[in-house]
């Protein structure tokens, strides 16, 4: 049984798709989830412009959080009828655009440097790092996106 989609929750997706810094932050996300700091260095934006921006996100339902202290670590929600469909056009579309190319590139040599702070050492678990207490999954494809039900 497929999870009703409507209309107003897919313009909400995709107006928060169409701005260019939340695409970036969307195609990293795919990539691997990171923290808030790790997207300031990625993308070159002070903190306050990546948190507008993850807000954004946030209202579409299209990433999920998890909190340690201060720090809030991201990744893309892992609802079903919205998952597949956006790692399947990310991956279609980042070879046609150079700067999700290179920003996919700076993640691959922050990470190869030990510059990125989500893969540093925590108190949790490798196997709770990153994705256990992650919040905003949509339950998993049931909730509405937007606050539209």
């Amino acid at each position: 049984m497929s999870v009703p989609f409507p209309l107003k929750q897919l313009t909400c997706l995709f107006k928060a798709l169409s701005d260019p810094t939340c695409l970036r932050i969307v195609n990293l996300l795919d990539a691997q989830s990171l923290w808030v700091g790790d997207l300031q260095e990625l993308l070159g934006l002070s903190q306050p412009r990546v948190s507008g921006h993850l807000a954004i996100l946030r209202a579409a339902n299209l990433v999920r959080t998890r909190r340690q202290g201060t720090r809030v670590c991201y990744s893309l929600s892992r609802a079903p009828f919205l998952s597949y469909p956006l790692h399947k056009f990310l991956s279609e579309m980042v070879p046609f655009f150079p700067e999700l190319r290179a920003d996919v590139q700076n993640l691959q040599e922050l990470k190869g440097n030990g510059r990125l702070k989500s893969d540093r050492p925590s108190r949790l678990s490798d196997s709770e790092r990153p994705a256990a207490g992650l919040r905003n999954d949509a339950k998993e494809g049931e909730k509405s996106l937007g606050g539209v039900r």
